[in-house]
């Protein structure tokens, strides 16, 4: 089965050392061989602040395993790329935009044997304006459910339409903190270019 991710094959060697990754302006963080979060570096934090992330300040996150912070359509895809990671550095781009900003970030997955585990780290590669990447929508009934949830895709954080559910739109509003009551998806455009070689297709999208 083939995967949206790469895999460059290198030598299993040591943990980097710490003072490179608190020096570093790339978030990052260290893993334990069971996917627990042992480390956070000062970026992570900073990072956190920046985007209304306080429950994600590594004093909150420490011994949490990665993938509880992982959306559910997602896991699958990051099971995979941990479990090729192990004798191989996997990287791959993602989308992490804010209502004013688009962003893409690539992430790379080091193993390391001393201690055994994994060095995660998250390296912005484009930052700009969000005028013309997306037709902005405002925030209306359409996209709210009978429960009161805006569905968001895991991706590229377009919201869905509960009246026509195969469309889904740029909404900045749905992506602001006062907006907590968000589910997670993936639309079908995410779904087939970024994800379709490994998801299965009867994944519900829509």
């Amino acid at each position: 089965m083939k995967y949206a991710f790469s895999s460059r094959f290198r030598p299993v060697g040591g943990a980097i050392p710490l003072s490179t990754l608190e020096a570093s302006g790339d978030v990052s963080c260290q893993l334990n061989s069971d996917l627990r979060i042992c480390y956070c570096n000062p970026a992570w934090d900073r990072f956190a602040l920046a985007n209304n992330g306080e429950l994600a300040l590594s004093k909150r996150v420490l011994g949490a395993a990665i993938v509880d912070f992982v959306p559910p359509e997602l896991i699958e895809f990051y099971t995979a790329a941990f479990a090729g990671a192990r004798d191989a550095i996997v990287e791959f781009d993602y989308e992490c935009s804010t209502p004013d900003l688009y962003r893409t970030f690539k992430m790379q997955i080091l193993p390391s044997e001393r201690p055994k585990g994994y060095t995660v780290i998250n390296a912005l590669n484009v930052v700009e304006k969000m005028e013309g990447k997306h037709p902005a929508f405002v925030l209306g009934p359409q996209y709210l459910t009978d429960a009161g949830f805006i569905t968001v895709c895991s991706h590229c954080r377009r919201s869905r339409r509960v009246d026509a559910p195969d469309k889904w739109d740029w909404v900045p509003a749905n992506l602001k903190p006062a907006q907590r009551n968000v589910s997670h998806g993936l639309c079908p455009i995410c779904h087939a270019y970024f994800y379709g070689h490994m998801l299965p297709k009867s994944l519900d999208i829509a």
